[in-house]
């Protein structure tokens, strides 16, 4: 498990799911699920794909609104690596989570 000081960690696919029952699919956006991600209480939520050979790897963060609904936040491709596409992710949630900006305080 991947994780760093502002508790955004790595997490299962199956914890992914009991924050998203009603699964997206990105698969045809920027490939298929390889890592999940979420802050301490998943107001924050995250997946790292592997893409095609045009597009090797990238992300998309989800984050809470007011309601408690997951909307779409930030997406990234055409990502080199995964561990490239990981620091990314997480450093983008990490500034995601500091600025609280449109994200509902603790939800779940």
């Amino acid at each position: 498990m991947y994780e760093t000081n502002v508790m955004i960690k790595s997490i299962s696919k199956v914890e992914m799911g009991q924050f998203l029952p009603r699964r997206f699919y990105i698969d045809r956006f920027i490939g298929a699920e390889a890592e999940w991600f979420s802050d301490a209480v998943g107001n924050i939520i995250g997946t790292i794909a592997k893409g095609t050979t045009n597009l090797p790897w990238g992300y998309v963060i989800l984050r809470r609104d007011d309601g408690g609904r997951y909307q779409f936040w930030d997406m990234e491709t055409r990502i080199e690596s995964c561990d490239a596409a990981r620091i990314q992710i997480v450093r983008t949630m990490e500034a995601t989570q500091k600025d609280g900006q449109n994200c509902s305080p603790v939800v779940g």
